[in-house]
């Protein structure tokens, strides 16, 4: 689900007390936009406030989940009492004790998205989502795919013979 409030005036401090408030429903992700002209002692004042399992800071929040195969964590809160966005969490492959929250931070400039949703992405992304997701082949399946790819990238590119002619026998007019 998104929410997205316009509060014209409103602080940092009164939107983090909103999104901490029953008004917003949950502890799983949020995302901070901040401009660069935001003082960062600001922004990490905010994200430690702030109640959510993972805060991503100009990136979507997807990249909060993502992260989880880095060694972050992915889950709710631990002040989520109501258990609404679920209890505990996944990842941490590193052990780190007494986890959270996970803090993704894209660059600082706005102008310039880190997620480019307006051109769609080559078809081999499409590709190897399919192959992980719909197969379930996972990362193995996706890298079988992409070698399969770059093989058939150098093979168009080197002049080999037809399936089945002798080695040798290209541009000899056989």
């Amino acid at each position: 689900m998104l929410a997205v409030v316009d509060a014209p005036g409103a602080s940092l401090d009164d939107m983090v007390a909103f999104a901490n408030s029953e008004a917003c429903l949950g502890s799983l992700s949020c995302t901070i936009l901040a401009p660069e002209a935001v003082d960062a002692g600001v922004v990490d004042a905010a994200i430690a406030d702030l109640h959510y399992g993972a805060v991503s800071v100009n990136v979507w929040s997807v990249f909060g989940y993502t992260s989880m195969a880095n060694g972050a964590t992915w889950g709710a809160h631990p002040t989520d009492g109501a258990e609404h966005s679920g209890h505990g969490y996944v990842g941490n492959h590193y052990g780190v004790p007494d986890i959270e929250k996970s803090v993704v931070r894209g660059g600082g400039s706005l102008a310039k998205p880190s997620v480019d949703l307006a051109n769609r992405p080559p078809a081999i992304v499409y590709d190897a989502l399919f192959t992980a997701i719909v197969r379930k082949a996972g990362a193995g399946g996706v890298a079988t795919l992409l070698g399969r790819r770059l093989l058939g990238a150098i093979r168009g590119l080197l002049p080999f013979g037809s399936r089945g002619a002798p080695y040798g026998s290209v541009g000899r007019g056989n």
